[in-house]
C-alpha cells in the first residue's frame, strides 16, 4: 500500500489483522514467560478493525516491549498486553509487576544507546526502545511509558487505522 522511511529503516504499510499478529508474538514469547514462572495476560478488543500498517515492524515493537517486561519483573511476575481502539487509533499497552523507573530513568528511555547501568539491570544495547520510537514515529504515531520504582512499568502506543494521505 504504502512504503515510508527514515534512513535505512523503512516500512511496508498494507492491510494487516492484529488477532493474527498477536497471536504469532504469544506464540513466540510464550516459552520466555514459561521458563521465568511469569504470566502473560493478552486482551483484545472485540472486535478491532484491520488496519493499515508494518506487519514486521509493529512485531518487532512489540516483541521488544514484551522482552523488556521479562527482563524487568521478577519470577512469577505478571504481564499484560492489551489491544483496542482508541479515537481512530490502534492502541496497545504492555504492562508488568516489575522493578518500575525513576523519573530521570523515564526520561532517557528513548535515546539510542540509552540503557540502565544499576546493579543487577539486564544488559542490552540501548537501541530497542529507541528503534521502538522511530517505528511508531514512521507510523505517524505515539509511544509513551508510565512507571514507578517498585510498581512495574506499562508502555502504551498509538498508531492511525488508516495512515494520513501524502
Amino acid at each position: 500500500m504504502g512504503t515510508t522511511s527514515v534512513g535505512l529503516l523503512r516500512l511496508e504499510c498494507e492491510p494487516l489483522n492484529i488477532y493474527e499478529l498477536l497471536k504469532d508474538i504469544d506464540e513466540i514469547m510464550n516459552p520466555v514467560f514459561e521458563s521465568n514462572s511469569q504470566k502473560l495476560t493478552i486482551s483484545i478488543q472485540n472486535p478491532l478493525p484491520v488496519v493499515v500498517a508494518d506487519y514486521k515492524r509493529l512485531k518487532q515493537v512489540i516483541l521488544n516491549l514484551l522482552d523488556n517486561a521479562a527482563k524487568y519483573t521478577p519470577w512469577g511476575g505478571n504481564i499484560s498486553l492489551t489491544a483496542g481502539i482508541n479515537h481512530n487509533n490502534l492502541e496497545v499497552e504492555v504492562k508488568d509487576n516489575g522493578k518500575g523507573m525513576s523519573p530521570e530513568e523515564i526520561g532517557a528511555l528513548f535515546h539510542l544507546y540509552s540503557r540502565s547501568h544499576k546493579k543487577g539491570t539486564p544488559s542490552g544495547l540501548g537501541i530497542g526502545l529507541a528503534l521502538s520510537k522511530m517505528i511508531i514515529d514512521l507510523h505517524e504515531g505515539e509511544i509513551t511509558v508510565k512507571s514507578k520504582v517498585g510498581e512495574g512499568s506499562a508502555f502504551t502506543f498509538s498508531i492511525p487505522l488508516r495512515p494520513k494521505a501524502k
